[in-house]
C-alpha cells in the first residue's frame, strides 16, 4: 500500500493497515474508486486520531483490505452477541457476585 501507485516490476511493499499517526488498527476505508486495471484508490480514516490519507492499492492489497474490514465486522457482531448474554442490571443497582 502506498500513497502512490506501485511501480511495475517493483517488489511489493509490506501491507500495513494501522494508522501512521497513532498506530490504531481501526482504520476505515472509504471512497473506493477503480484507478485502472488492477488498481484501486481509497481514503483511509482513523476514528481515534482523525488522521486520513489517500492510498492506491493493487489487487492483492484491495482484497486484503476487504478481508480485514469483514473480519472487523465479524468481531463487532460477536461482541454484540457477547453483550446480549450479560446480566441486566437496573440503573442504581450494583451487580451481585455470583459464585
Amino acid at each position: 500500500m502506498s500513497d502512490q501507485p506501485n511501480n511495475p516490476g517493483s517488489e511489493s511493499q509490506t501491507f500495513c493497515i494501522s494508522c501512521r499517526s497513532c498506530s490504531s488498527p481501526l482504520m476505515q476505508a472509504t471512497d473506493w474508486a477503480r484507478e485502472r486495471e488492477g488498481m484501486w484508490s481509497a481514503r483511509l480514516w482513523c476514528p481515534e486520531c482523525w488522521q486520513e490519507r489517500r492510498v492506491v492499492l493493487d489487487r492483492e492489497q484491495a482484497i486484503i483490505m476487504s478481508l480485514v474490514v469483514e473480519e472487523g465486522i465479524a468481531c463487532l457482531l460477536q461482541d454484540l452477541v457477547d453483550l446480549d448474554h450479560l446480566p441486566v442490571v437496573e440503573p442504581g443497582q450494583r451487580p451481585g457476585l455470583r459464585l
